[in-house]
């Protein structure tokens, strides 16, 4: 099974950016800037399903763009 994003997402968000592990999005809300990173996996809708080293490279991605901010 491949990935597709959420469709509430998708409505409401615009993409910015593929990362390794994730897709950065940015909120389509001009009040805050908010950007989430979404790992591309299917089934996974938490942090806790996310194997070991892939929590590992989105705590990278998240700290990568948490910097370039």
């Amino acid at each position: 099974m491949s990935f597709i994003l959420h469709p509430r997402l998708e409505a409401d968000t615009v993409p910015v950016k593929q990362l390794g592990l994730s897709r950065l999005l940015l909120m389509n809300d001009a009040t805050w800037p908010w950007l989430i990173l979404v790992p591309e996996h299917p089934d996974v809708s938490e942090i806790h399903q996310l194997g070991p080293a892939e929590r590992m490279v989105l705590i990278e991605e998240i700290a990568y763009v948490s910097e370039t901010m």
